[in-house]
């Protein structure tokens, strides 16, 4: 199972994927120099974890690197087509005021990735329409395809979405990024409690059932694999592993 980090700059995210993986797992990387996306697996060796997670007892995490240059709330489609090869999307927000200041916004940050992700799967529809405009018609594609478009224009994430079977099988190689789970890891300082959610991040996840962990990427003391159990619960209850 691969488990993507995804954030934007000064969240963490690096910072976050290291104490995720520490020494527990080989640390490899594609591309050159700047930008280039780390990747670690790591054994799920805590006896109740591994019950959590199990059949597979072994996560890969991929740090989803930006490209040199990129800034600010935005992310092109290197980073785009990265994200859809992982399973799981682990967002991770700044919990913690910014080098200059700037105080957090974690709702912000989950409503521009939202953004992104929802234009990105707008435009692999509108792909798919027109391709399918060319071939030999397909109704029930056509139909549900046109469906899933109107959602997304009116703001809901496609994991949102309830579809059948039949549904899925129709668009399971569409690899929509907005269908993929999501778990949110909230980044925090090491000075503040650890459960502490801000009320807005708590509604904005309530409302759209996204799992929250709290957790602080720079501990003095390396995380260990029984402080990563609420992340595998949460993973679990977002994306049903081990079933």
């Amino acid at each position: 199972m691969k488990v993507g980090l995804v954030g934007f700059p000064g969240s963490g995210k690096t910072s976050a994927f290291f104490a995720l993986t520490g020494q527990q797992g080989a640390i490899g990387h594609s591309g050159k120099g700047p930008g280039k996306t780390h990747f670690a697996a790591v054994p799920v060796t805590e006896p109740s974890a591994a019950r959590i997670i199990r059949p597979r007892k072994q996560v890969v995490f991929v740090d989803v690197a930006a490209p040199p240059g990129i800034a600010g709330r935005s992310f092109d489609a290197q980073v785009m087509v990265a994200m859809r090869e992982v399973d799981t999307l682990l967002q991770v927000v700044r919990g913690f005021a910014s080098t200059d200041g700037s105080p957090a916004d974690p709702v912000g940050e989950l409503t521009d990735l939202a953004t992104e992700m929802r234009v990105g799967d707008l435009a692999t529809i509108d792909k798919r329409l027109a391709r399918l405009h060319k071939e030999a018609p397909k109704p029930d594609e056509l139909t549900l395809l046109k469906r899933l478009r109107a959602e997304l224009e009116h703001g809901t994430p496609l994991r949102e979405v309830t579809l059948s079977a039949t549904e899925q099988a129709l668009i399971a190689g569409q690899q929509f990024l907005t269908q993929k789970p999501l778990v949110v890891l909230y980044n925090v300082a090491e000075s503040d409690p650890p459960s502490a959610l801000p009320s807005d991040l708590t509604a904005y996840a309530a409302r759209h059932t996204i799992p929250v962990v709290p957790l602080c990427s720079q501990r003095s003391d390396a995380l260990t694999a029984h402080d990563l159990i609420p992340l595998w619960q949460a993973i679990k209850v977002c994306s049903s592993v081990g079933h």
